[in-house]
C-alpha cells in the first residue's frame, strides 16, 4: 500500500477580506407635483478594503509518506508521522476587534473519533492525521479538524512572522475500521488560509 499526503498551497498566498457598504438613499417626489412624473431612486455605493494579510507558504510541496503495508495498520496508532512547517511572514494590516488566524481545511472524515485527511478514491478506512506539534506526536494528541483555527496574535494585532510546525501520519482510527482497512493510494489535500475572526 503506498500512502501519499499532499497538500496544496500557492507559494506566497494572499488572502485580503473585503467589507462592501451600501447606502441607499431614496428621494420621493410630491404627491402634488404632476402624476406624470416618477419617482426618483438613487443608490449610491462605497467601498472599503480591509488591510490584514500575510504571505503563507510551506517548507514542502508535496509530503511523501512511506509506503505501508496492511500488517504496519494498529488501531490507535498514528504511524510514521512526518513533520511539515508552515510560515507565516510580512504580515500587514490589522482588524479593530478581530483575531488573525490560519484556518486548514480539507476533505475527510470523522472515524473512530478521530478526524482524518482523506479524498475520495483512497483506501478503504484509511486516512492522514495532522497534529500541530514542535515534537513527534502520539496519537493521543488532538488532530487538527478540517475548519480548525489557529491564533496567529492577539485581537486588533498584526501578527509577526513566525512558523507553525505540524505531523503528519498515516492511521486507520480504532478496533473497528482497522479490521476492514483496505489497500491502494491514500491522498488528502490541506489548504491554509489567513483570515479574521
Amino acid at each position: 500500500m503506498t500512502a501519499e499526503f499532499t497538500m496544496t498551497i500557492a507559494p506566497h498566498y494572499r488572502n485580503r477580506a473585503f467589507a462592501l457598504v451600501v447606502v441607499a438613499a431614496l428621494s420621493l417626489l410630491s404627491l402634488l407635483e404632476s402624476p406624470l412624473k416618477a419617482d426618483v431612486v438613487m443608490l449610491k455605493f462605497s467601498a472599503s478594503l480591509m488591510n490584514g494579510t500575510c504571505t503563507l507558504s510551506l517548507d514542502v510541496d508535496e509530503l511523501q509518506l512511506d509506503p505501508l503495508s496492511k500488517v504496519d495498520l494498529e488501531p490507535n496508532k498514528l504511524i510514521n508521522p512526518r513533520p511539515f512547517t508552515l510560515h507565516v511572514k510580512a504580515c500587514q494590516g490589522e482588524e479593530v476587534g478581530m483575531t488573525p488566524v490560519v484556518k486548514v481545511t480539507g476533505e475527510g472524515l470523522q472515524q473512530d473519533g478521530k478526524w482524518l485527511f482523506r479524498q475520495q478514491g483512497s483506501a478503504k478506512n484509511i486516512g492522514i492525521v495532522v497534529i500541530k506539534s514542535n515534537s513527534e506526536p502520539s496519537y493521543n494528541q488532538s488532530e487538527v479538524r478540517n475548519g480548525n483555527t489557529f491564533e496567529l496574535g492577539s485581537v486588533g494585532a498584526t501578527p509577526g512572522d513566525q512558523d507553525l510546525k505540524f505531523y503528519a501520519g498515516v492511521s486507520c482510527g480504532g478496533e473497528a475500521s482497522c479490521a476492514s482497512t483496505g489497500f491502494g493510494k491514500v491522498t488528502a489535500t490541506l489548504m491554509f488560509n489567513f483570515a479574521f475572526q
